[in-house]
């Protein structure tokens, strides 16, 4: 029953963020908003790394990431002039 309630709270979180990013879009550009998303949940995220244990990374890992966070990138500016 744990799920229903992480779903519930993602589709909320997802739609405020929807919603956050389209009355930004009123006064700001889409490269603005996009990289404020992602600035945003970084004070979130990076504590996290002293809880967790990393494992050992491959030697494919660097080329992988810079690829996802290029597509990622793009992905993002997208959907926020979508958004527009």
């Amino acid at each position: 029953m744990v799920w229903f309630l992480f779903a519930a709270l993602t589709a909320m979180s997802e739609s405020f963020k929807d919603v956050t990013s389209k009355r930004g879009l009123k006064h700001l550009d889409a490269y603005v908003v996009s990289w404020s998303l992602i600035f945003f949940t970084l004070p979130l995220l990076l504590p996290l790394l002293f809880f967790i244990e990393i494992p050992p990374l491959g030697d494919q890992f660097g080329l992988a990431l810079m690829v996802g966070a290029s597509l990622n990138v793009v992905a993002m500016i997208l959907y926020i002039r979508a958004l527009k």
